[in-house]
């Protein structure tokens, strides 16, 4: 037998003893096996975050959504564990930082008036807005704009993670419910293609193929900033499309 296929057995082993017998030593292998899932979620949203948010936290938070995940797993339906895992672990730590509530008021205004000069632009030139003309709009330099687009990252962060990935899940939601999240994520799949091509294809590295900033600044050749501005311009684009066909919540004040 293999090393990976004797540490499948070990695994499928830990979750019998855990979920038939209750097990804690096994339940504790369990969460050292898949704790590099809660380093990998914190890695993903830590460079939008402030320095005063500490790495520690966001740790402890997906910590909470992966004991959650591993008490709730159905085996047996189909799903990888991890793949429900990382959606418990994602959530929990977006619930984690909408409770410490430090994000200013006036962030949510500025990304709204980033969403809206977007929309309007895209409505009269009938084209997505280089970010020249964004910038123009708002009244501000390429640079300036640039530093706006670091500040609000966070905004647009929780959001889409929620629409992509976590929200919705294990919710209990009921059919009506259901029928308008598939509407929700048609209008967002038509909004990513409309998306210029490179911010396109952040978002499909970091939303589809799990990549951290890090990894796609090198797949762009570009600083980890420039992509974190590209990833934030590309979610503002985004929200304002949601917007103008209805789609609500996505952070105004």
């Amino acid at each position: 037998m293999t090393d990976a296929a004797s540490q499948r057995s070990a695994v499928d082993e830990w979750w019998d003893a855990y979920l038939q017998y209750g097990d804690l030593n096994s339940k504790s292998n369990l969460v050292e096996e898949y704790l590099p899932l809660v380093k990998r979620a914190v890695s993903r949203v830590r460079p939008f975050l402030p320095d005063f948010v500490q790495e520690e936290d966001l740790i402890g938070y997906g910590f909470v959504g992966l004991l959650e995940a591993i008490d709730r797993f159905e085996r047996g339906k189909g799903v990888p564990f991890e793949a429900y895992a990382v959606k418990r672990i994602q959530g929990s730590i977006l619930d984690g930082l909408r409770a410490m509530s430090w994000l200013p008021r006036n962030l949510h205004r500025q990304a709204k008036q980033v969403e809206d000069t977007i929309d309007d632009l895209r409505g009269r030139l009938g084209r997505q807005p280089t970010e020249d003309e964004v910038a123009d709009g708002l009244g501000l330099s390429v640079a300036d704009y640039h530093g706006l687009l670091n500040e609000v990252g966070p905004i647009t962060l929780m959001p889409f993670d929620e629409i992509t990935e976590h929200g919705g899940a294990d919710r209990g939601a009921q059919p009506w419910d259901k029928v308008e999240r598939t509407e929700l994520l048609k209008a967002v799949a038509i909004a990513i293609e409309d998306l210029p091509e490179r911010e396109k294809l952040v978002v499909t590295l970091y939303f589809h193929r799990d990549l951290t900033l890090k990894e796609i600044a090198q797949v762009l050749e570009v600083s980890e900033g420039r992509a974190c501005q590209l990833k934030t311009q590309a979610l503002l684009r985004l929200r304002a499309a949601l917007q103008s066909q209805g789609f609500t919540g996505s952070g105004g004040d």
